[in-house]
Order: structure tokens, then C-alpha cells, then sequence
């Protein structure tokens, strides 16, 4: 191995991408989302619920979660370079 080369990466069952750990996070969070959405919504534990009460739970979350990006969008200022970028489009 040449000097200042890091070995390859040994891939096993444990290890993970950076991506693929970001997307398994995602999924997580998504799942909890769920899991509260189903409580305030009075269905109580989402292992509960059958395929159709899933499906409606997890469309109410995306809803839930596209109005938490709105309002976070709203919320933070875009970069300098973005609003550069954005006269020189207009």
C-alpha cells in the first residue's frame, strides 16, 4: 500500500455508506413521525393498524412533514450565492 493511501473499506453486515446510514436515519425519523401521528389521530399503536390505516397514517405524516419544509424554507434565508444565482435566472 502506497504511502498516505488509506486501505480499502472492509464491507461486511455492520457496515454502512454515509448515504446509506442518512437513508436508514430517514426512515427512523419517518417511522416516529408516523408512530405520533397515529397516537394524536386516536388510532393508538401504529403495529396495530392494518395495511389501509398505515397507508392513511403515512399520508397524513408526508403531509406533516411537507408543512414542516415549507415553514422551515420560510424560515431560513437563502445562502448569498443562492440569491446571486437567483437575479442572474431572473
Amino acid at each position: 500500500m502506497a504511502d498516505g493511501v488509506l486501505p480499502p473499506k472492509k464491507r461486511g453486515i455492520g457496515a454502512m455508506t454515509k448515504l446509506e446510514l442518512l437513508y436508514a436515519q430517514k426512515t427512523k425519523k419517518f417511522d416516529e413521525i408516523c408512530a405520533l401521528v397515529a397516537r394524536e389521530l386516536g388510532y393508538g399503536e401504529l403495529s396495530t393498524l392494518s395495511g389501509e390505516g398505515r397507508n392513511q397514517i403515512e399520508d397524513e405524516a408526508e403531509q406533516y412533514v411537507k408543512q414542516w419544509e415549507e415553514t422551515v424554507e420560510m424560515r431560513t434565508p437563502a445562502p448569498p450565492f443562492a440569491r446571486s444565482r437567483l437575479y442572474d435566472v431572473c
